[in-house]
């Protein structure tokens, strides 16, 4: 049942960054605030990363790629689609990066929208899961 869960954390300070998937992975930004139809009490937010590719077989580095965001009381959000919210200009989710051929050292933004309750703003860190990290 643990098949496709990520089981080691790395924390990292904002600013700084991390080796990752065979790339240095930094958190650019993380916003949120009310916008297109939200469920009452809920946010949009945007997590970005600006990630210096290293090993450029994405494809292969970053299968299973996913962001996602948790709370302080161990809750997890995945990303979602929100009407009228998109992500940043040059931004791509996993999913088009893997497949973008981008070149190493060649420094490129990926993120992704979520829905949060109010109640976990305080807290939200971002989290992100790649295949090539998993141990097994």
């Amino acid at each position: 049942w643990l098949h496709g869960e990520d089981l080691i954390a790395r924390d990292v300070e904002f600013g700084q960054g991390a080796p990752f998937g065979g790339s240095e992975w930094r958190l650019a930004d993380l916003r949120g605030g009310k916008a297109g139809r939200l469920p009452e009490h809920a946010l949009a937010v945007i997590a970005t990363f600006a990630v210096t590719v290293g090993d450029p077989d994405l494809q292969k580095q970053w299968l299973g790629c996913k962001v996602m965001l948790t709370d302080a009381a161990g809750r997890r959000w995945l990303p979602d689609f929100i009407p009228g919210v998109s992500l940043p200009d040059g931004v791509m989710n996993c999913t088009s990066a893997i497949f973008s051929g981008a070149k190493k050292g060649e420094i490129i933004s990926v993120g992704e929208t979520f829905i949060v309750p109010e109640d976990a703003i305080e807290t939200i860190r971002p989290a992100i899961g790649l295949g090539s990290e998993r141990p097994w």
